[in-house]
Order: structure tokens, then C-alpha cells, then sequence
């Protein structure tokens, strides 16, 4: 299972060489999710063992701090319950929770 507690930008950068834009944020976290699925599904992979190995991802820490973590269920398979504004400071992304704050990081 995913233990890496490297930060996902950082994992990110590692992998591809463009700027990390929203596609390419989104396909590797996605791409993440399906590695997590796969180990847990086991060598005797099914359709069936991967959907239940995905479905059994509870708060799993990607690297996006501790407010986004992923968890998927039988009736719940978009992972984030939320959409979340997020800014990158200092590497790391970091959810909006106070839109006049953005003022003053220009």
C-alpha cells in the first residue's frame, strides 16, 4: 500500500519534466490511486478483487496535506467529498480557507 509520505508535488516533479499543470496534477493522483488499488488487490488480480481493493481506501495520505486524503467506499467512488480551493505556498499545496488571505501571497 502507499506509505510514501513524500510530499505529492515533490513526487510529482520526480516523474514528469513540464511545469505540473491540472491534467497532469489530477492523471497522478489518479495514477496513484490505482497503484494503491493494485497492491492491495493482491497478485491474483480480478476486476472484481480491484474494485473492492479500491473500495477499501480509507483517509490514505497521498502528500497533499492533511485536510485532502482519499477515501473511497462501495457507494462513494470520487475519493475527496469536496472540491477544494488549494494554492501552492512553498511547494506544497495549501486549501483557501480564507479568501482575503490571498491578497497578500501575490
Amino acid at each position: 500500500m502507499f506509505t510514501d509520505s513524500k510530499p505529492f508535488l515533490s513526487r510529482l516533479s520526480d516523474e514528469i519534466e513540464a511545469e505540473p499543470n491540472f491534467v497532469s496534477l489530477e492523471g497522478f493522483m489518479d495514477a496513484m490511486v490505482l497503484v494503491d488499488g493494485l497492491e492491495r488487490a493482491g497478485r491474483e488480480l480480478t476486476r472484481e478483487k480491484l474494485i473492492e481493493a479500491i473500495e477499501s481506501i480509507k483517509d490514505l495520505d497521498i502528500g497533499l496535506g492533511p485536510q485532502l486524503r482519499l477515501t473511497f467506499g462501495p457507494q462513494d467512488h470520487k475519493g475527496f467529498d469536496m472540491v477544494y480551493s488549494t494554492v501552492i505556498r512553498q511547494g506544497q499545496p495549501v486549501v483557501v480557507t480564507d479568501w482575503k488571505e490571498l491578497r497578500n501571497h501575490r
